[in-house]
């Protein structure tokens, strides 16, 4: 069992910041997106058993790709960024939504509002999302190919070869 400790903490301490950063966004981004949509299905008053489902669903998805960043996943990785950027329209326009609702003071304690704040949090951690993912060292750490593969030697010296 330590020797599993050990391991989990080698990983943490040879991932860059901005990769641990990047999972812990992707999986605050898929809490806030099942939460939404719970919350949006409730005002709807179509709530039933299977919007539970489908949040836990969203959620599996959006934290195994995050956590699929700390063992180098570039499919996940790939698919951390596309899905990051799918909910990203209507978190923008839920966010312009509560400003409106704000500017005219129609904003109050209602589910209608907590639906708008939570969409405006999605929208803080898409984009944090995507600059963690983008950002040089996460790119770097993601692609670079790893130092286990073997270097080819190189082909040694003779008497007739002039040095440099």
């Amino acid at each position: 069992m330590t020797n599993e400790r050990q391991q989990l903490a080698q990983i943490l301490t040879d991932v860059p910041g901005p990769v641990k950063l990047a999972m812990l966004l992707a999986l605050v981004l898929g809490l806030l997106l099942g939460v939404n949509g719970i919350l949006t299905s409730v005002a709807a008053g179509t709530f039933s058993a299977k919007w539970v489902f489908y949040a836990a669903l969203i959620f599996l998805v959006y934290a195994s790709n995050g956590v699929s960043l700390l063992k180098k996943g570039r499919l996940g990785y790939v698919f951390s960024i596309v899905l990051a950027l799918l909910p990203l329209l209507g978190s923008f326009a839920r966010s312009v939504h509560l400003l409106a609702m704000t500017v005219k003071g129609e904003a109050g304690a209602n589910l209608e509002t907590l639906i708008s704040l939570i969409a405006t949090l999605q929208l803080l951690a898409i984009v944090g999302l995507v600059i963690c993912l983008l950002a040089g060292s996460t790119r770097r750490f993601i692609w670079r190919r790893d130092q286990t593969q073997p270097v080819q030697p190189e082909a040694p010296e003779t008497e007739d070869s002039p040095v440099p």
